[in-house]
């Protein structure tokens, strides 16, 4: 299975962790690619994580608590976070704007946030898709 397969179906679980243990998905999804094969969780760890909006400072305090002995662990985590956007995960019951770059378009817009190019071109009154422009500010989820 590829890792992109992989965080597409745990997504959905990591979001319910997140709003039954206020921690970010992007950290839970991060931590099971490294331990694809599943570990137990020790909730007294996590205190410095739970309810952290930062998913760097929620990687180092799983870190510091001494849940990981790899001196790489926050590294390896945040490379995974960064390389898979997962941060798009964490605002899962949020509005999400994106400012066009050059060479965005919808559809690949839509791809990255899990959205549809159809919703976004309702969200933000597009009448078509082709006519973004640099630096507007698009609800993309």
């Amino acid at each position: 299975m590829s890792k992109e397969t992989f965080i597409k179906e745990i997504a959905p679980y990591a979001q319910k962790i997140q709003k039954e243990f206020n921690i970010l998905p992007s950290v839970v999804i991060a931590q099971a690619c490294l331990y694809a094969k599943g570990t137990s969780w020790n909730r007294s760890l996590y205190t410095a994580v739970i309810g952290e909006k930062d998913y760097k400072k929620a990687l180092k305090a799983i870190f510091d608590a001494g849940y990981a002995s790899d001196p790489k662990y926050t590294e390896k985590l945040v490379n995974l976070i960064e390389a898979s956007a997962l941060t798009k995960y964490d605002a899962s019951n949020e509005e999400v704007y994106h400012i066009v770059k050059k060479g965005d378009s919808v559809s690949a817009l839509a791809k990255a946030y899990g959205s549809t190019q159809v919703q976004i071109q309702q969200w933000n009154g597009l009448v078509d898709p082709n006519l973004i422009k640099v630096n507007q500010r698009l609800r993309v989820k």
